[in-house]
């Protein structure tokens, strides 16, 4: 017989079966009583954790009036300098085909903050961008239906700017730079009306009622449409994933106690780093 146990928090859920192994000591001593169910903890034992339950605690995308989408993503692919002005601000040049890296799930956090960023480890910047919610599985270049994108989220690419210089330098990669806890502050779904294009969207950053970026979508090196296409035959894109399109010119500091707004056409989003 298999027993389901249930762990959950803050935007987070799952379920997972728990399979005994008839050869454990732990398994085959005899069993206690479970607690009456009024008083069932939340929590999964920490016994039955080390036995190998597995408990998914995915971030889960809200709705545009706060409920609990049933999006979850498994990860943030980003498109690196998708616009022109922000690659030359960046004292680099347009890449050739577009290039993508990953920020995990465990990255992701509420735009609204307040955000706790490292300190100890140099410059945070701010990257605002638009985010496509994948909304079915994408495995190939050539089978992306008109339908492939569920919702659109506004998003701060969060990058440790000083380690990301030091690592692209040294040849290295630069996830350490972009997959930090909270480095991918996201907004819940946009609703439906407000972006009718989103290939021809405005986005916006003010911070401490300071203009940093401002950009249009149609401004992007390369498009949505092959954006989705290559990142499906590289990854594989599945349902509640999120693509992050690039982002526009104007990056810059974010520090403790700033306060920030981010735009998406005439809707604002506020926000704030933790003191």
């Amino acid at each position: 017989m298999r027993r389901l146990v249930r762990g959950e928090r803050r935007f987070y859920t799952g379920y997972a079966p728990v399979r005994r192994d008839p050869h454990h000591a732990l398994q085959n001593a005899p069993r206690r009583a479970w607690p009456a169910p009024e008083a069932a903890m939340l929590e999964p034992e920490p016994i039955l954790a080390r036995q190998g339950a597995f408990f998914p605690m995915h971030y889960q995308l809200r709705n545009a009036d706060g409920s609990h989408s049933i999006w979850t993503p498994g990860k943030v692919v980003c498109v690196a300098k998708n616009y022109a002005d922000h690659a030359a601000e960046m004292q680099s040049s347009v890449p050739t085909q577009p290039t993508f890296f990953v920020k995990p799930n465990t990255s992701l956090c509420d735009f609204a903050g307040p955000l706790q960023l490292p300190r100890d480890r140099g410059s945070v910047h701010h990257e605002i961008e638009l985010g496509l919610v994948i909304g079915q599985r994408l495995s190939r270049s050539d089978r992306i239906p008109p339908h492939a994108v569920a919702g659109h989220v506004l998003a701060i690419d969060v990058t440790l700017r000083d380690l990301q210089s030091r690592l692209r330098e040294k040849g290295y990669p630069w996830d350490a730079s972009k997959g930090f806890a909270n480095a991918c502050p996201v907004t819940a779904m946009l609703p439906p009306g407000l972006i009718t294009d989103a290939q021809a969207t405005d986005i916006a950053f003010t911070v401490n009622g300071e203009p940093r970026q401002q950009g249009n979508t149609r401004d992007m090196v390369y498009r949505i449409d092959q954006l989705l296409a290559e990142a499906a035959d590289i990854f594989v894109l599945e349902p509640g994933d999120i693509l992050l399109t690039g982002t526009p010119v104007g990056v810059g500091p974010l520090l403790p106690g700033d306060q920030y707004i981010g735009q998406v056409n005439e809707r604002s989003f506020e926000g704030a780093v933790a003191s």
